[in-house]
């Protein structure tokens, strides 16, 4: 088994998403490979980074902040994000009542849970028909 990318990141005006393999820092540079397999470098301030929050969903898919799910037994999608100063990832779901914390994520109901998408490339999943 291949170990996930500790980070992926959007770049949106290419729109690219990429597992990060290279990060300078100092030059301000990070370099991504996309599920197409092409590497891009880019400036570190024109892309978002989302961190591995360690969790797969029920397929195996690495879980990385942003992404969407679905959890078992409840309804709309829940989007994953890093709360900083907990250091730990939350998951709100669409009803704004389910919440749950890695790591929860990891062993939440294992297997309860299915990746279906990134807030970058599937927003609107989010959207609430009026």
């Amino acid at each position: 088994m291949i170990k996930p990318a500790p980070y992926r990141a959007w770049y949106e005006y290419g729109g690219l998403l990429g597992d990060v393999y290279m990060i300078d820092w100092d030059h301000g540079i990070v370099q991504i490979r996309t599920e197409a397999d092409t590497t891009h470098t880019l400036g570190l301030s024109t892309v978002v980074l989302d961190g591995y929050t360690g969790a797969s969903d029920w397929d195996g898919l690495p879980v990385y902040a942003g992404d969407l799910l679905t959890v078992e037994g409840s309804r709309g999608y829940g989007v994953v994000t890093y709360l900083e100063l907990q250091a730990v990832h939350r998951v709100a779901l669409g009803n704004g009542k389910d919440t749950f914390y890695s790591p929860c994520l990891q062993s939440y109901r294992s297997g309860s849970y299915t990746k279906v998408g990134n807030i970058h490339q599937h927003k609107y999943l989010l959207e609430v028909a009026a």
